[in-house]
């Protein structure tokens, strides 16, 4: 009872991110209930899936930079062709 109550004080929008770290760390329970210390394992675990979705992020964060340069690169280019026809 204890453990929900301090839940509850969170901010809504906390608490709702904190529920699906839980859900998605409750995927590693065999690995984290088998280690010496369950509790910091389930930590551990809990870091590397941040650590995941962070890296995926950047990664399509990334792409999607090199997608954006690769838009406006040819522009510019066509710009600076068009202004040294002008002169």
């Amino acid at each position: 009872m204890v453990e929900q109550q301090w839940r509850d004080l969170l901010d809504p929008k906390v608490r709702g991110h904190l529920e699906l770290q839980l859900k998605e760390v409750s995927s590693q329970k065999k690995a984290f209930i088998n280690a010496p210390n369950a509790n910091v394992a389930q930590l551990w675990c809990s870091i590397a899936i941040l650590s995941d979705h962070l890296y995926q992020v950047t990664s399509r964060m990334k792409q999607l930079e090199g997608m954006l340069e690769a838009m406006v690169k040819p522009k510019t280019k066509t710009r600076k062709r068009r202004r040294k026809t002008k002169k």
